[in-house]
């Protein structure tokens, strides 16, 4: 029996080493498109945020809408 693994071990440790190289490549690869959907976020909303000025809630006042955001 331990012959028969002994005959294999290469083959088993080729199969495991393609595999988790499979495995981690694909991990990279998930992680590199959640990073590049962040920096596009990131860098969308960062613009966006400079020039913004709030608006007033419809029905209020500029001065009642103020005052509520005072508080």
């Amino acid at each position: 029996m331990l012959t028969i693994i002994q005959s294999n071990m290469e083959r088993v440790l080729n199969n495991a080493t393609i595999v988790l190289g499979l495995f981690f490549f694909w991990l990279l690869a998930t992680q590199a498109v959640i990073y590049c959907q962040g920096w596009e976020l990131y860098q969308g909303s960062a613009g966006r945020m400079e020039g913004a000025k709030l608006k007033p809630i419809i029905g209020e006042t500029q001065s009642e809408a103020q005052h509520s955001q005072d508080t």
